[in-house]
């Protein structure tokens, strides 16, 4: 499952604790959030799934990996 840097990014912090506000207005939060609850990643309320938390791990290995051939 390949997930876009904000998908990452609101993922990490939804596994940190962070709720999604209802009335948010920051461009494209809704469309990620949404997106990440379709998939099974996050839950009704905005916690990280176990299936979200491998993805997750994944996804950052993977920043990792990029970020260390640069």
């Amino acid at each position: 499952m390949s997930l876009s840097h904000h998908q990452v990014f609101m993922l990490k912090h939804f596994a940190m604790g962070w709720k999604f506000k209802l009335d948010n207005k920051v461009n494209g939060s809704w469309l990620t959030y949404w997106s990440l609850r379709r998939r099974g990643l996050v839950d009704a309320g905005s916690v990280v799934t176990t299936l979200g938390r491998k993805v997750l791990a994944r996804e950052l290995q993977r920043q990792a990996k990029r970020e260390a051939s640069k």
